[in-house]
């Protein structure tokens, strides 16, 4: 786990809840490393629950095993309350959009390969 480096782009609407959404919590599949040292991919966006951003942080670059679920209960809050641009998705593509969310609910150190 790491924090992703130069990722960005214009996000043309906002969804709360919005750590369902957030893009800046990501758990990588190994451990290599581009030349520059920032971690190679591919990489798995998820949702971690609010409150527990500092113990998922707290494994950043370490082996952990990772469980959690789709269609978190949440889910069914989600709604769009910024639109920046006209077209963005109604409330419903919004739950649906939340529902996609990978949400952490453990993450346990484990040996590496």
């Amino acid at each position: 786990m790491a924090s992703p480096e130069g990722l960005g782009g214009l996000q043309e609407f906002v969804i709360k809840p919005a750590w369902l959404v957030d893009r800046g919590n990501w758990i990588a599949v190994d451990d290599s490393l581009e030349p520059e040292g920032s971690f190679s991919g591919p990489f798995l966006p998820v949702a971690v629950l609010p409150g527990e951003e500092p113990a998922f942080r707290d494994r950043s670059g370490q082996w952990v095993e990772i469980s959690g679920h789709f269609s978190d209960g949440s889910a069914g809050a989600c709604r769009v309350i910024e639109m920046l641009q006209p077209g963005g998705p109604s409330d419903q593509e919004a739950k649906a959009i939340c529902r996609t969310a990978f949400v952490v609910t453990a993450v346990d150190p484990v040996d590496g390969p």
